[in-house]
């Protein structure tokens, strides 16, 4: 049949297939009836079935009833020029969009979007989930960024983490950087190299014993395991740590200060007292401006304690015997309390002490208590008396003038 007065259109049946041809203009299949569709059939092993619907009463909306097919790189194109196409180029799979945002939309309430792929052992998986129902994003296998490429936090991507070449950093560049481990009783675990290709506990903040008393948290422990070196400037110069049997504090350079700042405050030296406690034995008294010593100070034999710039005075004990000597001025020894003696004592010769003599500040006399041997010379000044007996009654005297010994008795 043909149709047009050029017989540009026409209709026929081959004996196979039957043809309609056009070749001038449009081919234009046009339904006038008011929202009745433009229905496409065929059969489908001996099924008569409807392959593609045109829904007039929708603008035309075309519903298929099965795959649509288009070969390799032939493209869906979408929009009215055309902006978003997908194809398939023998190879891969493209989604390209040229104007505007490309959104993808899961409108389904508690429903997610969801992606898969190989899952490197001949299945599927999936690798990220925008989970609709719980409101978050979750990943379901590693994700990888190249190196300089940043995890960016943050509204202005304030908090980055990245590795570039052989190092990794986190940088934070607005307001305060926090690490909090919120698990109750749990810890933070800070590891590194440990010296032979692995790794180990370096220190921790122990979370299992930190205590809270009366509304308020009472002690909180950073852990350092035995011989992990907490170390101060740059070529480790002082150095704090426990070996497992003892605790150390060396330093390496330099003069070594311990300071206590707060006025009027003291620095107090603590040991065990022998008897389970603590106890000071020695303390640096910032309010009184001296050192006192609460326990007994022994020097070892041959140690000598100096005192003086120089070591001018210094006393000692060499294991058989003990020194005091001076090395610069007079050497004075008194007793500045009223109305006191100095008394010096020696072996009574029985395996116990005795005075010898001593000077009686009440007295204003030198009083002499056993048998003692001068080795060289005394002198008594003018007017003062050599007195013997214990009632003195024997005395020895020069005036300046004239010599006197006198018998009281």
């Amino acid at each position: 049949a043909v149709f047009g007065t050029g017989a540009d259109s026409l209709i026929r049946h081959t004996g196979t297939n039957m043809e309609i041809t056009n070749t001038a203009g449009d081919i234009v299949i046009d339904s006038a009836t008011d929202d009745a569709d433009i229905i496409f059939k065929g059969t489908d092993g001996g099924v008569d079935i409807t392959a593609l619907t045109l829904d007039m009463s929708d603008a035309g909306t075309a519903i298929f009833n099965h795959d649509i097919k288009l070969s390799d790189s032939s493209a869906l194109r979408l929009g009215t020029d055309g902006d978003i196409s997908m194809y398939h180029d023998g190879s891969n799979f493209n989604i390209t969009n040229q104007t505007g945002n490309l959104s993808i939309i899961n409108d389904r309430v508690d429903a997610d979007i969801i992606f898969q792929c190989d899952d490197g052992s001949g299945g599927v998986t999936t690798y990220l989930t925008l989970d609709g129902g719980l409101g978050y994003t979750t990943v379901q296998r590693r994700m990888r960024f190249d190196d300089n490429k940043e995890v960016q936090l943050g509204a202005s991507g304030d908090l980055s983490l990245y590795h570039v070449s052989d190092q990794s950093y986190i940088d934070n560049s607005t307001g305060n950087l926090n690490i909090r481990q919120k698990a109750d009783d749990k810890d933070i675990i800070f590891q590194c190299d440990d010296g032979n290709g692995g790794v180990t506990n370096y220190f921790k903040l122990d979370g299992s014993l930190a205590t809270y008393d009366g509304g308020a948290t009472t002690a909180l422990y950073t852990k350092w395991e035995d011989n992990s070196i907490i170390s101060l400037g740059t070529s480790n110069d002082i150095r704090l740590y426990h070996n497992g049997t003892n605790s150390y504090l060396d330093n390496l350079s330099g003069d070594y200060y311990i300071r206590q700042k707060a006025n009027d405050k003291d620095l107090i030296l603590e040991c065990d007292d022998g008897s389970g406690g603590n106890t000071a034995y020695l303390t640096l008294d910032g309010s009184v401006g001296y050192t006192t010593a609460q326990k007994e100070i022994r020097f070892v034999d041959g140690v000598q304690a100096g005192f003086g710039n120089s070591a001018d005075l210094v006393t000692k004990h060499d294991g058989s015997h003990g020194y005091f000597y001076n090395y610069t001025g007079d050497l004075v020894i008194g007793n500045a309390a009223n109305d006191r003696d100095v008394i010096f004592q020696c072996d009574d010769g029985s395996g116990g002490i005795e005075t010898y003599f001593f000077l009686d500040g009440s007295a204003k006399t030198v009083n002499i208590s056993v048998p003692s041997i001068v080795s060289d010379h005394m002198l008594f000044a003018d007017g003062k008396i050599l007195k013997m007996g214990n009632a003195a009654d024997l005395q020895l005297k020069h005036d300046g003038t004239n010599s006197l010994i006198e018998n009281i008795v």
